[in-house]
C-alpha cells in the first residue's frame, strides 16, 4: 500500500505493471484492496434543485468566511468575508 499512496492511487494493473519492469519493488497484488480515499473520490453528489431568485435587492445575503491559510495580505490580514446579494449577485469583499 505504500507505493499505492506514493504514487497518488493509481489503479492496481499500472501498478503491477511497474513491479513487472523493475521501476518499484516486487508487490504481491493478489488480494483486491478498496481504498477508503478513492471509493469517497468516486461518490456522486445530487445536483440542486433550481431555485427561484424573485427576490428583492439585499433581501437575502449569502456570507462565507474564508481562511487563507499560509498567504497573508500586504497588510498581514489572514481572513476575508465575502457578502453576495441574492438578487444582484452583487459581491462585497471584506479583508
Amino acid at each position: 500500500m505504500l507505493w499505492y499512496a506514493r504514487l497518488e492511487h493509481i489503479n492496481y494493473k499500472s501498478l503491477q505493471n511497474l513491479s513487472n519492469v523493475g521501476y518499484i519493488p516486487k508487490l504481491k497484488l493478489e488480494e483486491i484492496y478498496k481504498c477508503e480515499i478513492c471509493v469517497e473520490a468516486k461518490f456522486a453528489k445530487n445536483s440542486f434543485h433550481s431555485i427561484d431568485r424573485n427576490t428583492e435587492p439585499l433581501e437575502i445575503i449569502h456570507s462565507d468566511l474564508c481562511d487563507l491559510k499560509f498567504t497573508l495580505t500586504r497588510d498581514g490580514k489572514k481572513y476575508f468575508i465575502t457578502f453576495i446579494d441574492d438578487c444582484t449577485r452583487t459581491i462585497m469583499c471584506i479583508f
